[in-house]
């Protein structure tokens, strides 16, 4: 969740609600009852998404009645704060358990370690940080609980930072980017191992070793010398469901005359505003006919479904990125205005763009067919940019790829402002194009010493 954590209460009390028990305290039996329905609520939440999950499947799942269900919480946003409560407090934890971050081996080392504890426990809890974007845009409590526990765990990272030659205002920008980062990072990471085949897969273990590499270098260069890796010894991961890095969509289709396709157009457009504004899952096909003022006869002699749609939608994107990606200016040196002209033309150019990413990455674990655009779209980017990243000569450019993409999704979420465009080109530029001093040596990406690497809950 990074900067989009909600919030962490200091403690969870399991308490039956009013008028179901004369007395609220709750024994051993009541406490499995609520784990076993906000377990239950997790996979819930992780099918249906937030939005379509209902009361009726938390239940079902958890094998409690209605009545069980309302005596620990008032509804289903209710749950979702005891389960987003839940996430937040290990999170904080984390942050207090490690070192602090320094420029030497032992700060690296921390570093690693928090993105580890980060990694555990998004894969603990992924079908709740999949949700919560869509719980934020529904429930001021939740949103409220997200900002301030933002604050405070960006002021509880600064805090660990120590040593760093960055002008003070520069580092509290990198934290924030790294706590845009740290979430979006693991979501991709997380599709890309699971669309993976013959044994080729991501390892989560990589990326982090990349994340703690590049944020090191922004927070501690010029000293380049324990927080530059290279690829470890494996074989390219080989992913299932892409075609030429493209996602499916259109593919086969008869051309269309001109009145035809204006039609079509008009559907794809409203299509656009649907999305972006009730998010896929939420999108019904009626949203959309009545966004283009068309029929539902007329949207199925064009599209077979929601999913193909968005599919068409992605590809189109998808190609859009692609080249933009492959001319990203990226090379190793001290001249980076170039890069800081493409940035601000990608900005522009990426809008229309922001609410089909971000439905990517949202549908990463979710399992129906806009998974498929979402890998290819991902895997497309990602190799644009590998290309270019490994004309550096240094580092590990097929995984540190992954990060550049989130790192350029995440600088146009939001209002995109000249100091956010500063903030992010600096932090490419310190953090993926600077080189090791001359005759450092860099290490494979094995991650710390095995006495160093710890995770918990």
């Amino acid at each position: 969740m990074g900067t989009d954590a909600p919030e962490a209460d200091d403690a969870e009390a399991i308490v039956r609600r009013a008028p179901y028990a004369s007395n609220p305290n709750v024994g051993a039996r009541g406490q499995r009852t609520q784990e076993r329905i906000l377990d239950a609520a997790a996979d819930a939440f992780s099918e249906a998404g937030y939005h379509e999950c209902s009361i009726e499947q938390i239940t079902a799942r958890s094998g409690c009645s209605r009545v069980s269900f309302y005596q620990y919480f008032s509804g289903k946003d209710d749950l979702f704060r005891h389960l987003a409560g839940r996430v937040a407090r290990e999170l904080a934890a984390a942050v207090e358990a490690v070192a602090p971050f320094t420029g030497d081996q032992a700060g690296w080392d921390a570093l690693h370690d928090w993105l580890d504890r980060y990694a555990k426990i998004y894969e603990r809890y992924e079908p709740v940080f999949l949700a919560f974007q869509s719980a934020v845009r529904i429930d001021d409590a939740v949103a409220d609980g997200a900002a301030r526990v933002a604050t405070h765990t960006s002021a509880s990272i600064r805090a660990l930072i120590q040593g760093s030659p960055r002008p003070p205002r520069e580092v509290d920008g990198i934290v924030r980017a790294l706590l845009s980062t740290v979430s979006p990072a693991n979501r991709m990471v997380t599709l890309l191992e699971k669309a993976s085949t013959g044994g080729r897969g991501w390892r989560r273990s990589d990326v982090n070793v990349a994340l703690a590499d590049i944020f090191h270098r922004a927070l501690f260069q010029p000293d380049a010398a324990i927080n530059v890796h290279r690829a470890p010894r494996r074989a390219r991961p080989r992913l299932a469901g892409t075609t030429g890095g493209e996602p499916a969509g259109g593919a086969g289709r008869k051309p269309l005359g001109p009145v035809a396709s204006k039609r079509r157009d008009a559907i794809l457009d409203a299509s656009v505003k649907v999305f972006a504004d009730r998010g896929y899952h939420a999108a019904r096909v009626a949203d959309i006919v009545a966004g283009a003022n068309v029929s539902h006869g007329l949207f199925y002699r064009y599209f077979e479904s929601k999913a193909d749609i968005f599919q068409i939608l992605a590809k189109q994107a998808v190609e859009r990125l692609h080249g933009a990606f492959r001319d990203i200016p990226i090379e190793a040196g001290s001249d980076h205005q170039p890069l800081r002209i493409w940035l601000r033309t990608y900005a522009k150019s990426y809008t229309a763009e922001a609410s089909i990413i971000g439905m990517w990455i949202e549908a990463m674990s979710r399992g129906d067919e806009m998974a498929r655009a979402s890998v290819a779209a991902i895997e497309s980017g990602r190799s644009a940019l590998a290309r270019g990243l490994d004309a550096r000569g240094f580092g590990d450019a097929e995984t540190e790829a992954v990060v550049l993409l989130v790192l350029l999704f995440a600088m146009v979420q939001g209002r995109f402002s000249t100091k956010r465009l500063e903030l992010f080109a600096t932090l490419i530029e310190l953090g993926l194009l600077t080189p090791p001093r001359p005759g450092v040596s860099v290490g494979r990406a094995a991650g710390p010493r095995p006495a160093r690497r710890r995770c918990s809950g």
